[in-house]
C-alpha cells in the first residue's frame, strides 16, 4: 500500500487562513481542504492573490487536497439554483486553479420516485455540474448526507458523468447502519475523495464529530484495502469540530493515519 495522502480542513482550526495553514503545516499533514469563503472566494481571489497563496503553501511544504463548497440548499430545491449552480462552478474553476480539482459538497436529499419535482431539478443541476467539471478539469465529489452507496452508485450512473464522483464519508455510513467498507466496494472508482472520519455504531451524528479516529467502528485496515482494490490515490482529509484541543486532536488523528 502506497503512503497515504493526509490532508486536514481550514476549518478544522477556528483561525484566520495563515495561521490555520502554518498550525496544519505543523501537525505534519501534507495538504489542506480550503474553504472558498470570504478572502478565498473565487469573486475576490485574484489571479495575483491565486499566486501568492500557492508561494505560501509551498512555503509550508502544504498541497490543497480538495475545495469544500457547502451550500445552504441542496440542488434540488429550486430557489436560487442559477446562483448556487453558478457558485459551484467558480469553486470547480477554483480547485482547477490551485491545482486541487476536486471539489465537495453534500446535494440534498435524492427522491427515489423520478418524477419527483426535486429529482428532476437536482439531475438537470448535476448534469450541468459535472459537463462543467469535465470542461475545466475537476471532480465535483458528493459528500453523502442521506444517501447510501447504493443510491449513489444508481445516481451516478445514471448521469453517467466523468465530472461527478464521490467524497466518501465512512462515518456517515456507520451512522446510517451500513458497512463502510462494503459501500467503498460498491461505489468502486467512484470514490475520488474521502473524509477521515470515524463514528460508533449506534451513535447519534452528534456524538460522531468528537469520536478519535481508530476509536469507532471502522476497521482501517480492511477499509484502506478496500480503497487499494480501486487503487484510490486521492486524499484524507481529517475533518474535526467540537473539543477543547483542537491542535492535538488533528496531530493524533495525522498521526494515526501515517502509521498505515
Amino acid at each position: 500500500m502506497t503512503k497515504l495522502k493526509i490532508g486536514v480542513s481550514q476549518k478544522a482550526f477556528s483561525l484566520p487562513l495563515r495561521e490555520a495553514l502554518v498550525q496544519i503545516s505543523r501537525v505534519g499533514a501534507g495538504g489542506v481542504q480550503i474553504i472558498p469563503y470570504g478572502e478565498l472566494a473565487p469573486e475576490n481571489l485574484s489571479e495575483t492573490g491565486t499566486r501568492a497563496l500557492r508561494r505560501l503553501l509551498e512555503s509550508l511544504d502544504l498541497k490543497v487536497a480538495s475545495v469544500a463548497f457547502p451550500t445552504r440548499r441542496g440542488y434540488n430545491v429550486a430557489a436560487q439554483l442559477e446562483e448556487r449552480i453558478a457558485a459551484t462552478k467558480r469553486a470547480l474553476a477554483l480547485s482547477y486553479q490551485l491545482r486541487a480539482p476536486v471539489v465537495t459538497n453534500s446535494i440534498g436529499p435524492w427522491s427515489e420516485d423520478p418524477d419527483d419535482a426535486g429529482r428532476i431539478l437536482q439531475s438537470q443541476a448535476l448534469q450541468e455540474i459535472g459537463q462543467f467539471a469535465e470542461h475545466v478539469g475537476a471532480v465535483f465529489a458528493i459528500t453523502p448526507d442521506t444517501h447510501s452507496p447504493t443510491q449513489l452508485k444508481g445516481l451516478l450512473e445514471t448521469l453517467d458523468s466523468a465530472g461527478l464522483g464521490v467524497n466518501y464519508d465512512p462515518a456517515t455510513v456507520i451512522l446510517a447502519g451500513l458497512d463502510p467498507v462494503r459501500g467503498v466496494r460498491e461505489l468502486g472508482a467512484w470514490v475520488r475523495h474521502t473524509d477521515a472520519r470515524d463514528a460508533a455504531a449506534g451513535a447519534s451524528s452528534e456524538s460522531a464529530q468528537a469520536i478519535p479516529l481508530g476509536r469507532g467502528s471502522l476497521d482501517w485496515a480492511e477499509y484502506l484495502a478496500a480503497l487499494e482494490e480501486f487503487n484510490y490515490r486521492g486524499w484524507f482529509v481529517i475533518q474535526r469540530s467540537g473539543g477543547d484541543d483542537p491542535h492535538g486532536d488533528v496531530a493524533r488523528a495525522v498521526k494515526f493515519l501515517a502509521s498505515f
